[in-house]
């Protein structure tokens, strides 16, 4: 059908990535409403982080990771590199409670990423 993406959007967070790259692929578009503006150090480095952990997931599947499977680890490495990704596994004084913590229970996987605040 010409002129239709595939969208990803409602309580998605930036840990949900490596099952958003494995669902979506390239051609999608991942709308972060909350994921981004819930970031504890705000606006800016919530998109931050969303791009980091796009990226590492793309290049990860590119090289031949198991994105999903290996999500954990990826984004781990890379947020070795970006403050902001870093932090936004941990809850903020501006996160809501529907983002302060993410569990398999509220990820598109049994193999999602959880991490202790």
């Amino acid at each position: 059908m010409p002129g239709v993406m595939p969208v990803a959007s409602g309580g998605i967070h930036v840990w949900h990535m490596p099952a958003l790259v494995n669902i979506f692929g390239d051609d999608s578009v991942l709308q972060f409403g909350g994921g981004t503006l819930g970031h504890p150090w705000g606006n800016a480095a919530g998109a931050a982080a969303n791009r980091v952990a796009l990226e590492a997931c793309v290049k990860a599947r590119n090289e031949g990771t198991a994105v999903e499977k290996e999500g954990k680890t990826v984004l781990m490495d890379a947020a070795k590199h970006s403050p902001e990704l870093k932090i936004a596994r941990k809850p903020g004084k501006r996160s809501s409670s529907s983002l302060t913590r993410w569990t398999s229970s509220t990820s598109p996987t049994s193999d999602s990423v959880e991490f202790d605040p």
